[in-house]
């Protein structure tokens, strides 16, 4: 997850600097806006998708590592397809 913060974070970031106000108001919007699809739609995706007719948390506590596996990959992937969005 930290890995696909840092991937928004930084597609956030890139670009060249043209002035102070509108460099920092479209740094937290493009980041909100990444981390919200990021939150919103890899959650619903993994558990329609990948792991249907279980809940994520379960294979969390029972550390389940195949299941943690296919989340960590599917949340990575998503967050490379969203900072190619926002770039």
């Amino acid at each position: 997850m930290i890995l696909g913060l840092a991937m928004i974070l930084k597609s956030a970031i890139i670009g060249d600097f043209t002035s102070w106000t509108h460099d920092i108001v479209s740094f937290f919007a493009y980041a909100l806006f990444g981390m919200v699809l990021m939150f919103i739609f890899a959650n619903k995706l993994i558990d329609k998708v990948f792991l249907p007719n279980t809940v994520t948390a379960e294979h969390l506590k029972n550390n389940n590592i195949s299941a943690i596996a296919i989340v960590a990959g599917v949340k990575f992937a998503i967050a490379i397809i969203i900072s190619g969005v926002i770039l």
